[in-house]
């Protein structure tokens, strides 16, 4: 269930989904010798998060450090693309910071303050990760290196016909023969992270050491 939301969310590709049903199959008993303050799959699917966003973020360090003046170029141009979501996430951090005016305890008062740094920091975040995914996600490819399941990043039209476009789930063998059909040179995908190294990290975590979050705190 959890790998079909991730496909039809766009999020993974059906690989990444298939991959995570498999091992959903697989330990749908959890191993005797795993102590866990959760159940296993639990424990797995969380773990699988936490080491996806640490190699997402090294990931996505990587590609800015190799196409840093182009990110540049692509975040000021988000930035001045989401004035509504700045707003909102600005006016919300500072409501949180007066909320600290309620309280007398002072971890009560940090833990506000994180939260409203946090707003701003994942504002931050979320276009620097739309400005990454406009540079080195997005690719020109000639129809004739297109595959089933390749994910289209924008509409292609012709006559007025949508050929195929985002909203479809991966391309289809009937619409890479539609795209010849029609003499189509060349569409724009989105290429993926490749995930699975945070499946081993997750799997390797959580058959020595159980969940990640019981293990550090």
């Amino acid at each position: 269930a959890l790998g079909a939301i991730f496909y039809y969310s766009h999020i993974w590709g059906g690989g990444d989904s298939k991959l995570l049903m498999g091992l959903g199959a697989v330990f749908a008993t959890g191993p005797y010798f795993v102590q866990s303050t959760v159940p296993f799959l639990v424990a797995l699917i969380i773990n699988i998060l936490v080491f996806g966003a640490l190699y997402g973020m090294v990931w996505s360090s990587v590609l800015v450090s190799r196409n840093f003046k182009k990110v540049m170029r692509k975040t000021l141009s988000a930035f001045h693309e989401t004035v509504a979501l700045r707003y909102a996430l600005f006016a919300s951090a500072v409501v949180v910071v007066l909320l600290t005016l309620l309280f007398r305890d002072n971890m009560n008062k940090l833990l506000l303050v994180i939260l409203a740094a946090s707003l701003i920091v994942y504002y931050l975040l979320f276009i620097t990760i739309r400005a990454v995914e406009k540079v080195v996600m997005y690719k020109v490819v000639p129809v004739r290196l297109l595959r089933v399941g390749d994910w289209i990043a924008e509409p292609v039209i012709v006559h007025g016909k949508v050929l195929c476009g985002p909203e479809d789930y991966g391309l289809t063998n009937a619409q890479i023969n539609a795209l010849h059909k029609h003499h189509v040179k060349e569409v724009i995908i989105k290429d993926g992270m490749a995930f699975v190294p945070a499946f081993v990290l997750g799997l390797a975590f959580s058959l020595f050491f159980g969940d990640v979050i019981f293990f550090l705190f």
